[in-house]
Formats: structure tokens, C-alpha cells, sequence
């Protein structure tokens, strides 16, 4: 049997009753985060090919005194690698989002012989590796293929001297030493008076490629080559 009520209580208790369950359903609908969670990155569209940029350190270490980073100057390096850059069908891409910003020791400590700046390999995977849709292991991977790709000319291994050489020459040094290699697929940059840089195109499968280029080819008659440090 339902306990007996006065009129004016059934009333209230109704009232409470259609309240109580308004305020529910209220708490339903707002129930969840306050915010959104931050959207993941969206899938990267298939590279179309790479640009891996060879870097003469000793040109480097020479004109970036103030900036220099010390894990690089003072050793005996040669080419290095500054980047892989990816190039898509409509353009490069730069700075993508990325959930894992920070790259891991063990991928820096492997790196070292031929990117031996902490700060250059984890600006390079925030600025380019990125955008490839690669995980870093991945991108770091095929950036080291991509380097043992390109086979060194002898005469810019470990030069002793100081060398002038003309971009050409610089650039037909690495066709010889490479077969498969031809002018469209590589560019040479230089400052006012050095060598900086060698760009090679490559394809995903890491085979070399014609490429356009970007418009700051060295047009010096001549470059110098500083020496390797000892």
C-alpha cells in the first residue's frame, strides 16, 4: 500500500520529482571534457620526392662563429647532412604537426657521425621529417639511407688544404663519383666565398631524380673549400 500523502505534499513531490529529473538530463547532455582534445595530424599526402642537402661543415664552422654549435666544429667532418626535405606535388611543407616533438637520444646518438648537432636533427624531424606521415624512426632511417646513397667524391673526402673549385666542378666531381647521378638531379650553393651546400633529388625509393631547382644556385666562377679540421 502507498503511504498516504496530503494534497499539498503530492504536489511538492511531483514538482520535486519533475525537476530532479530535468537536472539530469541537463547533466547528461553537458557531461564530457570541457574542451575538445586536440585533433591528431591529418595523413600526409605521398611525397613526390626528397631533397637531401650535404652540408660542407668546415665552410660552416668558418662563417657561423657566433652560432656554431661545438659538438660539430672542431672535428674532422666533411659533407654532413643538414636535411631530408620532403617535396610534395604542390610544394614543400614546413612544420607539420607532429605528437612526438622530441627526438630520442638513442636516434640523436645514432646520428652523430653524420649530423652531429642535437639541435639541427630535432629541428630538422619538427621542420621537415614531419611532414613525411613517417614515424622519426622511420624518417631518420631512410634519412641515413639516403645518405649512404651518395657516394663522397675522393677529392672533397677529407681535403688537408684549402681548394678553389668552380660549381661546376664541385658538381662534376659528384656525377663521376655517382653513375646514375646527372646535372638536373643535384644543385650546389655557396655564400659569397665558400661551398655551403650539395643538393641531391631523390625519388621515395631513395633513386636519384631530376629536380627543379630553387633559384640560389651558386653562381660564383669560383668557391673556396676550407680544409678539414685535424
Amino acid at each position: 500500500m502507498e503511504p498516504f500523502l496530503p494534497q499539498g505534499w503530492r504536489l511538492y513531490a511531483g514538482f520535486a520529482a519533475l525537476l530532479f529529473a530535468g537536472f539530469a538530463a541537463f547533466a547528461g547532455l553537458s557531461e564530457g571534457p570541457i574542451t575538445a582534445a586536440r585533433p591528431r595530424p591529418a595523413p600526409a599526402t605521398p611525397v613526390e620526392h626528397y631533397v637531401l642537402a650535404l652540408s660542407w661543415s668546415p665552410s660552416y664552422c668558418a662563417e657561423e662563429a657566433d652560432k656554431r654549435d661545438h659538438a660539430q666544429c672542431g672535428r674532422p667532418l666533411g659533407f654532413i647532412v643538414h636535411g631530408l626535405w620532403p617535396q610534395f606535388a604542390d610544394g614543400r611543407r614546413e612544420k607539420c604537426d607532429t605528437d612526438a616533438p622530441r627526438v630520442p637520444n638513442a636516434i640523436i646518438d645514432r646520428l652523430r657521425p653524420i649530423m652531429p648537432s642535437a639541435g639541427l636533427i630535432g629541428y630538422q624531424w619538427r621542420k621537415h621529417g614531419a611532414c613525411t606521415g613517417l614515424s622519426q624512426g622511420d624518417y631518420f632511417a631512410t634519412l641515413e639511407d639516403a645518405y649512404h646513397r651518395v657516394r663522397i667524391p675522393d677529392a672533397l673526402t677529407l681535403p688537408a688544404g684549402v681548394a678553389h673549385m668552380s660549381p661546376e666542378a664541385v658538381e662534376a666531381a659528384f656525377i663521376a663519383a655517382n653513375p646514375d647521378l646527372t646535372a638536373p638531379m643535384l644543385d650546389i650553393t655557396c655564400s659569397t666565398t665558400r661551398l655551403r651546400e650539395v643538393r641531391i633529388c631523390l625519388t621515395p625509393a631513395l633513386d636519384f631524380v631530376a629536380c627543379a631547382r630553387e633559384g640560389n644556385s651558386c653562381r660564383q666562377g669560383a668557391v673556396e673549400i676550407p680544409p678539414v679540421s685535424r
